[in-house]
């Protein structure tokens, strides 16, 4: 699924069902937001093995394609 709510937000989904073990494949929700000369997105994975999420704001420029701030969990910083 992917939406565009307005024209500077949008929402994306990604799911499925794996039928050989008769459950949910990861699951995916991903938010962007347009902020004129940056972008702003949060993906989050929500259950099962791989949960996780990630923020990050960049500007859309491509030759300040490398000035981005970035925020996240991931599945690993569970193990420990």
């Amino acid at each position: 699924l992917d939406l565009s709510i307005t024209r500077k937000w949008r929402l994306e989904l990604t799911t499925g069902y794996d039928f050989m073990l008769k459950e949910l494949s990861i699951t995916e929700i991903k938010i962007f937001r347009d902020l004129h000369c940056w972008e702003m997105s949060f993906g989050w994975i929500p259950f099962g093995y791989r949960k996780c999420w990630e923020f990050t704001i960049n500007v859309k420029a491509p030759m300040l394609q490398d000035l981005r701030y970035n925020m996240k969990r991931d599945f690993r910083d569970n193990l420990y």
